[in-house]
């Protein structure tokens, strides 16, 4: 999805109206404020980054299983090793993502076809009709 050009001014405008009005409290913008909040920032950037390598590799369904999987994992380890409770709306969120995940399991299946197979690693589709040999 490409990054639609002005989205980051909306939403900035968007909270800073929000915030003028009182809607929404807000932080002033401080230098211990910025040094919280940049490691966590650069650290986001770092899994964007490594998240978009990775779909040389593998493809889009198979990356949101794996996200989804490691949402369900996560929580299931607070609750194992923190104790940590988390109320039942969580819990039906991440069991609403498994039948997606079975739908984009199915769409994840390599073709068997060699010709197929090269297309999809150099990043384009055959036709139908480039696999009929004549």
């Amino acid at each position: 999805m490409r990054n639609v050009p002005g989205s980051n001014i909306v939403s900035v405008t968007i909270v800073s109206t929000l915030s003028l009005s009182g809607a929404v409290p807000t932080k002033p913008l401080t230098w211990n404020l910025i040094k919280v909040w940049l490691p966590v920032n650069i650290i986001f950037v770092g899994m964007l980054i490594t998240s978009m390598f990775s779909l040389k590799y593998i493809n889009v369904a198979m990356l949101t299983i794996l996200k989804n999987v490691a949402n369900v994992l996560t929580a299931s380890g607070e609750t194992y090793f923190f104790k940590k409770q988390h109320g039942t709306q969580v819990w039906v969120a991440l069991m609403l993502m498994s039948p997606s995940e079975k739908t984009e399991k199915e769409d994840c299946q390599l073709p068997s076809n060699p010709k197929e197979v090269e297309a999809l690693r150099k990043g384009y589709s055959l036709q139908p009709f480039d696999s009929v040999h004549i």
